[in-house]
């Protein structure tokens, strides 16, 4: 099954670097069996000199950058970031106005890249300690893709204001053949024919998914159409535990923000 989601994000702005695009790995489950069971999807991101490569679950209903630290108490995962091994750790003493008795960190900077994109120094949340509620949807760390021009501290954000991209989209590929996230172009590969922009929207203050957009019907791979009215709308979002009417995109149940 192939489940493709295009994103916009903000216009960039003036840099130095090379505008480029670029497709990452990203590990999903290999079937889908259960809509009780929870799908997660991870992206590998660098931290640190030299690089450390920690696998981050995919989070689309927040712009939060967060991962692990090597001594965490209780976080879920098996790669942590251990910033005693970076020479470039910077840690402000800053502290994270989200953090909870559940969730707790504190901002940090350091050396944050994907690939051939980023590698220059962006702040992030580094997580001491997380309740077991939040297992087994968030391991590792959470690489927020929640797509907003209000969310200064997004590694979306970050990376269109230093002109790294070439252009301002993102697209997900979740099927188990070849899943992957790439960001600054649409990969030719995973697209025939033409393809349908739609607009997103936030419906309300009190709309649970921030990314929306309205569903027109269903069509079949026959070509008919069951048409589903005008007032549908569906959330690309991050929860498992959904409705099997909504669109189900695979992340955390939690929503996680960086301010």
């Amino acid at each position: 099954m192939l489940c493709l989601a295009v994103l916009a994000v903000i216009a960039p702005t003036a840099g130095a670097s090379t505008p480029s695009w670029a497709s990452f790995d990203m590990t999903v489950p290999k079937a889908l069996t259960d809509l009780e069971q929870y799908f997660y999807a991870q992206v590998a991101v660098n931290f640190g000199i030299p690089p450390q490569t920690v696998p981050l679950t995919v989070d689309l209903s927040s712009d939060l950058l967060a991962v692990f630290s090597e001594d965490c108490d209780l976080c879920g995962g098996s790669t942590f970031f251990d910033q005693t091994e970076s020479s470039t750790f910077q840690d402000p003493i800053q502290s994270w106005p989200n953090a909870t008795a559940q969730f707790n960190g504190s901002y940090v900077h350091d050396v944050v890249g994907m690939g051939q994109l980023g590698g220059s120094t962006s702040q992030f949340v580094l997580i001491h300690n997380m309740s077991i509620n939040y297992l087994p949807r968030l391991t590792n760390g959470n690489l927020g893709l929640y797509t907003n021009s209000s969310t200064p501290n997004g590694i979306l954000t970050t990376l269109s204001q230093q002109s790294t991209l070439l252009n301002p989209v993102l697209g997900m590929r979740f099927d188990p053949v070849n899943p992957k996230l790439t960001l600054g172009a649409l990969d030719p590969a995973d697209y025939d024919g033409e393809i349908n922009w739609l607009q997103m929207e936030t419906p309300g203050p009190m709309w649970t998914y921030a990314n929306a957009f309205k569903v027109d019907g269903v069509k079949g791979y026959n070509g008919s159409f069951l048409s589903l009215g005008s007032q549908l709308r569906a959330g690309i979002d991050s929860r498992a535990s959904i409705p099997v009417s909504r669109c189900i995109i695979p992340a955390t149940i939690f929503i996680l923000r960086s301010k």
